[in-house]
């Protein structure tokens, strides 16, 4: 069998120090970034996708920001473009579904064929529709 590229997303901003070696890290700002992660798992473009940011998670630094957010690059050198997700839905909640977002992402990769990277500097999923910005 040949070795296969693996292709490791950072999640960066995670509050609190990690715990003890072989002691679960119970932190619910890393367990939305793998959250979020794992929604690219099964994407052709998830290999674009290179941070999660969980800064603000709970609005903690601002309530005007995207509490969850990813960066998408294809390169060292390339431009990379920010994806504003928002958060995940809560009881009795009215934010766009996760299962939505993707499927913004995914008209949008087709549509700029198989890129999610570097053609705008921002994506913006958490409305009714896909906000792009003006490049």
């Amino acid at each position: 069998m040949e070795a296969g590229r693996i292709h490791y997303i950072t999640i960066r901003g995670v509050k609190g120090n990690p715990p003890e070696a072989g002691q679960k890290w119970n932190s619910p700002d890393l367990e939305a970034g793998l959250k979020l992660v794992a929604l690219f798992r099964s994407r052709k473009y998830g290999n674009q996708i290179t941070v999660a940011d969980v800064r603000n998670f709970n609005q903690g630094i601002s309530g005007c920001e995207p509490e969850l957010q990813l960066y998408a690059c294809l390169g060292s050198n390339s431009k990379y473009t920010e994806i504003r997700f928002g958060r995940f839905p809560r009881k009795r909640d009215w934010v766009v579904r996760p299962e939505r977002k993707m499927r913004y992402l995914d008209k949008y990769v087709e549509e700029h064929q198989g890129r999610l990277a570097g053609i705008h500097d921002w994506l913006d999923l958490r409305y009714d529709e896909l906000h792009v910005s003006p490049n």
